[in-house]
């Protein structure tokens, strides 16, 4: 059959060409030309107004900038930039603030996340971090539940004290009982990052005990949307992270999410606040 093409002055042409979606390097050289082509203008606004090396670490997913010299011009409270600086100079190794548990959802398993996001997802919700879109459903344990099961469920939350458990043995062998994995409760949600929704989550700490980001697709799926965070001495960025691998990390430490410039990035993360009032 005959391929049928419009110029931009409306004739139709038969036999034309049809034309081919971009690449991801002309995408790429788009986006050098006009570093907002296709943003929310929120965002836009957003970047706009960034201080020069928080910009680089954000949007050009930079891991050489100064980490102290981002730390001050990130905006937080005097308190929570004193745990920042804690969590960045922290390098012993056996007080790891940020570890990964690889595979805790199966492929299958982060479908049905997927799906359940794509079906539901609204643009009207707005994120208390930067006031920008922030293209999320908020889900309950017992949503979670209903969408995953049972054995899914159990092992998401048992991940922070896999991963953590030998400091809270270590922080609580005095007489006291709270423990840090004892939850009072779990606030839920799954998010969808695409470059003309929402293309980046700026730094930021949690007002958890821990967090635990699982990644609903492989980082090989689309280009940008990196985990970074502030510790072990620097910027580090969270790379080759799997379908179904579950980050976790302590409330300190400051993170975000750098640029998309191609493809949709799909998260679920759940906030673990702690009885004992940690944070």
């Amino acid at each position: 059959s005959l391929s049928r093409h419009i110029r931009p002055n409306g004739i139709l042409l038969a036999n034309a060409a049809v034309c081919e979606p971009p690449t991801i390097q002309q995408k790429e050289q788009r986006i050098a030309e006009d570093p907002y082509d296709g943003m929310d203008d929120a965002f836009v606004q957003k970047q706009w107004f960034m201080p020069s090396v928080v910009e680089r670490a954000l949007i050009h997913q930079d891991a050489s900038v100064d980490p102290h010299e981002l730390l001050s011009r990130l905006d937080m409270s005097d308190a929570d930039r004193a745990k920042a600086q804690e969590a960045l100079e922290c390098t012993d190794e056996s007080s790891q603030l940020v570890q990964t548990a690889p595979g805790v959802l199966t492929p299958a398993e982060c479908a049905k996340l997927r799906t359940f996001l794509r079906k539901t997802i609204q643009d009207d919700g707005i994120d208390n971090v930067d006031g920008c879109p922030d293209w999320q459903v908020n889900l309950s344990s017992h949503k979670l539940t209903k969408i995953l099961g049972t054995s899914a469920v159990l092992r998401l939350m048992a991940v922070p004290e896999q991963l953590f458990g030998h400091e809270n043995d270590a922080n609580n062998n005095s007489n006291n009982n709270n423990s840090s994995f004892d939850y009072e409760r779990v606030g839920i949600f799954i998010r969808m990052y695409q470059r003309s929704k929402r293309p980046w989550m700026p730094f930021h700490r949690d007002g958890n005990r821990w967090t635990l980001n699982v990644a609903l697709n492989h980082d090989t799926e689309y280009t940008g949307g990196r985990l970074m965070a502030l510790y072990n001495g620097g910027l580090q960025i969270l790379d080759g992270r799997q379908e179904g691998d579950a980050t976790c990390h302590a409330a300190c430490v400051q993170h975000g999410v750098s640029a998309m410039h191609d493809g949709v990035r799909y998260s679920m993360i759940l906030f673990f606040h702690s009885s004992s009032g940690e944070a």
